[in-house]
């Protein structure tokens, strides 16, 4: 099972309000361009009903706290499904996530 090192959550943590406190985004993910808080609030509810089929991406990088199977990785491609889940109040839970990479994240 793949983990997050250093651990999300420990009991002196400050809660975690964002996956961006999480994941770093690599700076190609710029290139896809974000979309409005009504569009992510549609985009949110949509996932709600019909689930996540498109991948969150992530990119190994050289320098990145969050690591699976003990590789740094930054966000390549998700930005806006991201956030909106956040915006619809879904938590995300990326123990689980990475636990479970090959449903949810693509590797390069």
């Amino acid at each position: 099972m793949a983990q997050v090192s250093p651990k999300i959550r420990t009991a002196q943590a400050a809660p975690i309000s964002s996956w961006r406190d999480v994941l770093p985004v690599h700076p190609a993910a710029e290139l896809f361009p974000m979309m409005s808080q009504d569009e992510l609030l549609e985009l949110g509810k949509d996932i709600a009903e019909n689930e996540l089929h498109t991948n969150i991406v992530l990119f190994e990088v050289d320098k990145s706290q969050v690591k699976v199977n003990a590789c740094p990785v930054a966000l390549l491609d998700g930005r806006n499904r991201l956030d909106a889940l956040e915006a619809t109040g879904h938590r995300i839970d990326f123990k689980k996530l990475i636990a479970q990479r090959t449903k949810t994240f693509v590797f390069f």
